[in-house]
């Protein structure tokens, strides 16, 4: 009876060693769908990586996301469908997609450069990933634009005019603009006009801006950038003050000196009463 006993208490202690010595598990993993552990970015040009994050554990948990270790200044934030996150809640077993979005500022201090993506859960677990970031001078864009300002009545048309330089150290070719506009907006010309530039070249490219009558007065916004197979420039944002038209204005002055000279002739002829 005593060594039964004995056995027991030594497999309990040999139980409660094997559970003591097990590393805890993570409960979020992170993994690029791309293949390449490297992503190329140009001076100015923003990129978009894909991150998927899966909650392993059985419980809903919150993570925060962060990043750290690079050496050149980034213009950085994670996103879920275009809108910035600092946190997510992913439910038990589930998993979340979302971008993380880059966009280099300024000279790089170097070339080949280390990003630490850290997921930390609400429990205090985390685990990172390192990216590396490679800048690309040899195809580098830079737009800009020579109407900084835009004023124009609803139902017109307007030519906007941009100065596209390829700062980069190879040529360059079929280089188009692609624009966000707003509702029922419409590029009518230019939408496909294309230009190639040799290294330190400037080019030309005008575009026409349709604004659709229906169009109510109110200061919009149209963002403008240069794409080409290799690379994208920076982007340009056009503040565009739209007015009503002015033929309105017109028939409501006339119909004022219409209602005033018949008052007029009114008051002459009757008289006050």
């Amino acid at each position: 009876m005593k060594q039964l006993k004995q056995s027991l208490r030594l497999l309990s202690m040999a139980i409660l060693i094997l559970v003591l010595s097990q590393a805890p598990v993570l409960a979020a993993t992170a993994a690029t769908t791309e293949l390449l552990p490297s992503y190329h970015l140009g001076l100015g040009e923003p990129k978009m990586i894909s991150l998927e994050v899966q909650n392993s554990d059985h419980s809903e948990h919150s993570f925060t996301f962060k990043t750290e270790g690079m050496s050149n200044s980034y213009e950085l934030y994670f996103s879920t469908a275009e809108l910035p996150i600092t946190t997510l809640v992913i439910p038990a077993e589930g998993n979340v997609a979302l971008n993380l979005n880059l966009k280099l500022i300024g000279e790089p201090l170097v070339n080949n450069d280390t990003i630490l993506v850290k997921v930390i859960r609400d429990d205090g677990q985390e685990m990172s990933m390192k990216m590396s970031v490679l800048i690309n001078k040899d195809y580098q864009l830079e737009l800009t634009s020579l109407n900084d300002k835009v004023e124009i009545f609803s139902g017109k048309a307007v030519e906007l005019t941009f100065s596209v330089k390829n700062s980069g150290a190879k040529e360059i070719k079929a280089i188009k603009l692609s624009s966000k506009l707003p509702a029922k907006w419409l590029i009518s010309k230019g939408a496909d006009t294309s230009i190639d530039l040799k290294p330190g070249e400037t080019g030309i490219i005008k575009t026409t801006l349709e604004v659709p009558s229906s169009q109510i007065a109110g200061n919009m916004a149209v963002n403008v950038i240069a794409v080409s197979n290799e690379t994208q420039s920076n982007q340009v944002d056009i503040a565009v003050t739209v007015k009503t038209s002015a033929n309105i204005a017109y028939w409501m002055i006339g119909l004022f000196l219409v209602i005033a000279v018949i008052t007029v002739i009114q008051f002459k002829k009757h008289g006050r009463r």
